[in-house]
């Protein structure tokens, strides 16, 4: 008789005795907890992700909301501009603010200026930097200096500097240096590039605040420069990147 079969086969008998007496007595909570088990693996891998993606449609769809509220802004507000005037603002700004290094019209301010104040401009030199280099960004303000002799009574030449306080292109005297009826005055004149690159269609377009139009008004009233007839000599090079050489504006410029 082998007594280790006899053992194995009354443990196993057991087991399955237990087993039945078990499912018997909790026959009635198998299915139940089977059904609470599946709804759960259904509840994080259906349902959860179901929430989740109608969270994201109603974000997306208050996202596309606000942009079509920007949409018909900019357009009511284009719709509502005058090009006409728009354009002339435009126009009267870029020359106050140029968007490069303005050679013509920085020639064409100092000239104006000397004829209505009655002084004469001598020997001038400008340093341009690098003309080729493209300006350094748009929220910078690049200046272009100019030295330049001017000769006359004193009272005219402190009204030269007063015009040339509201002229086109925007400029800033630094020093002045005066000896009787001459003085050699430094000016910076300043410029400003456009923003590079593409203009985003989801930027909000704002129209003139009050401080907007106010300053543009002023602007306007400094009127447009004259394009003076001078006669510049011609100028030499050197090498800092700066051009020297003498102005002379005749009376007979328009306007005057």
């Amino acid at each position: 008789m082998d007594l280790n079969k006899d053992l194995k086969d009354i443990h196993l008998n057991i087991n399955s005795t237990t087993f039945n007496i078990l499912y018997r007595k909790y026959k009635s909570f198998v299915l139940p907890s089977i059904i609470i088990i599946a709804c759960i693996i259904l509840f994080f891998i259906v349902i959860i992700p179901q929430v989740q993606a109608v969270l994201d449609a109603k974000e997306k769809e208050r996202i596309e909301k606000q942009k079509l509220e920007l949409f018909k802004n900019n357009y009511n507000l284009l719709l509502n501009m005058d090009i006409v005037k728009l354009n002339s603002d435009f126009e009267m700004l870029t020359k106050t603010l140029p968007s490069g290094k303005d050679f013509a019209g920085i020639i064409n301010s100092i000239s104006d200026k000397s004829v209505k104040t009655g002084v004469r401009i001598g020997d001038f030199e400008f340093t341009v930097g690098d003309i080729s280099k493209p300006a350094e960004g748009a929220t910078s303000f690049p200046s272009m200096q100019i030295s330049l002799d001017v000769s006359g009574k004193p009272k005219a030449i402190l009204d030269f500097v007063k015009q040339l306080y509201k002229s086109m292109p925007l400029s800033e005297i630094t020093t002045i240096e005066q000896g009787g009826e001459s003085a050699r005055i430094n000016i910076q004149f300043y410029y400003k590039a456009f923003p590079q690159g593409p203009i985003s269609n989801e930027s909000p377009i704002s129209a003139f605040t009050s401080d907007d139009r106010s300053l543009i008004n002023e602007l306007s009233s400094w009127g447009v420069v004259n394009e003076a007839k001078f006669i510049p000599l011609s100028p030499s090079v050197s090498e800092d990147s700066s051009e020297s050489g003498s102005l002379e504006a005749s009376s007979s410029a328009e306007g005057v």
